[in-house]
C-alpha cells in the first residue's frame, strides 16, 4: 500500500467529521426576511444557554441623534455621508458579531445549531426590527415620511458649506434637520419587516422582554418626532384679529372701571 493511500485511509473519517460539523445555513438573515420555525428555534434555544447579560452587544446598535461639534470643518455634505455610513454600520450583522467575541459559551452553542455568529447576529437583528416595527400600526404611512425626508436629505447633501463656519442658529437648524437621517433609516429598515415576523415577536413578546435590550422595546420613532410638526402650535392666532406683537395701547379707547359684581 503506498504511502498516498495510507493518508487517505487515515484520513477520510476525519474529513467525513468535518462534514457533519458543516453550518446548516449558508446565509444572513435580513430584516425584510421571514423569520423560520427553524430559525426561531434555533435562536431561542441559544438565547436561552446564553449566560446573563444575553444579549447586551445588541444595545449598541442604538445610534445617538446627530451631534455635530462645532468646530468641525467638514462640509455638511461630509458629515451627513459620515452619520449615513455610522447608522448602517450600527446594523451590518458582520459589526455586530464582533461584539460576542468575549462570549465563551456562544462558539459552541453556535457549533450545536450549525450557525456562524453572523448568521446568529443577523437573526438577532431581524427580531430586534420587527419588536420594533410592532409598535407601529399596520397602516404607518411610510411613504409620507421617506417622501418628506428625501428632500431634507437631498438638501444636506447638496450643502458644501463648512459647518465650523457656520453661525450657531444655523448649525442647530442642520442638527435638526439631520435627525431625518435617522428617521428615513428607520422607516426603509422597518417597512420590509413582513408581518409574519411581527406576528412572532408579538407572540413571544414576554420572553423577548426579558432577552432584548430596552432600544428593540421603545417606539421606533418617538425620539425623533418633530413635537413642533406633528402636533402643530397649542393655538393660532386668525389673520383678521392681528398678532400678540402688534397690540397698541391708546388710553383715549381704554375702558376703564370695575366689572359688577
Amino acid at each position: 500500500m503506498s504511502v498516498l493511500r495510507i493518508v487517505l485511509v487515515v484520513a477520510l473519517p476525519w474529513l467525513s467529521g468535518c462534514a457533519e460539523e458543516e453550518v446548516q445555513f449558508t446565509e444572513i438573515k435580513r430584516p425584510g426576511e421571514r423569520i423560520t420555525a427553524a430559525e426561531w428555534g434555533a435562536f431561542e434555544r441559544i438565547v436561552k444557554a446564553l449566560p446573563e447579560p444575553k444579549l447586551a452587544p445588541l444595545a449598541d446598535v442604538a445610534m445617538p441623534l446627530p451631534q455635530w461639534q462645532d468646530a468641525r470643518t467638514l462640509p455638511v455634505q461630509e458629515l451627513v455621508f459620515e452619520e449615513r455610513r455610522a447608522l448602517a454600520d450600527a446594523w451590518d450583522p458582520e459589526r455586530v458579531a464582533r461584539r460576542f467575541a468575549r462570549s465563551r459559551s456562544l462558539p459552541r452553542l453556535l457549533r450545536r445549531e450549525r450557525l456562524t455568529v453572523e448568521q446568529f447576529t443577523s437573526l438577532a437583528l431581524a427580531i430586534g426590527a420587527a419588536m420594533r416595527r410592532s409598535k407601529l400600526p399596520e397602516d404607518y404611512p411610510w411613504e409620507d415620511l421617506l417622501q418628506r425626508g428625501r428632500g431634507a436629505i437631498d438638501a444636506l447633501q447638496r450643502d458644501q458649506r463648512l459647518f465650523s463656519g457656520l453661525p450657531v442658529d444655523v448649525r442647530h437648524r442642520l442638527l435638526d434637520e439631520a435627525v431625518w437621517l435617522h428617521r428615513v433609516d428607520r422607516a426603509q429598515r422597518l417597512r420590509e419587516v413582513p408581518a409574519e415576523n411581527v406576528a412572532l415577536v408579538n407572540k413571544h413578546a414576554d420572553w423577548l422582554a426579558e432577552v432584548m435590550p430596552q432600544f428593540f422595546q421603545s417606539h421606533p420613532l418617538d425620539d425623533v418626532t418633530d413635537m413642533l410638526e406633528e402636533y402643530g402650535l397649542p393655538f393660532s392666532e386668525l389673520a383678521e384679529t392681528g398678532r400678540d406683537d402688534e397690540l397698541r395701547w391708546n388710553p383715549a379707547q381704554a375702558v376703564i372701571g370695575r366689572a359688577a359684581p
